[in-house]
């Protein structure tokens, strides 16, 4: 939700010649809807666990447990 960060990425992306894809803002306020949108493409590739699974807060993203 940073413009200033936005910003430069946008004069970045130009400069680079590269697609820059930013969420709106009203959904960069949501850990919730960040986290819903990781699930959702990891669901897409076929990485889904069972109800055993328990959570780990700390764990980065694009890691399996």
């Amino acid at each position: 939700a940073n413009s200033s960060l936005r910003s430069g990425l946008v004069t970045m992306a130009k400069n680079w010649g590269i697609k820059l894809f930013i969420p709106p803002p009203s959904i960069c306020t949501d850990n919730a809807a960040m986290i819903a949108l990781a699930g959702y493409h990891n669901y897409l590739r076929g990485m889904v666990a069972g109800m055993e699974l328990n959570p780990v807060a700390y764990l980065p993203l694009g890691v399996e447990s």
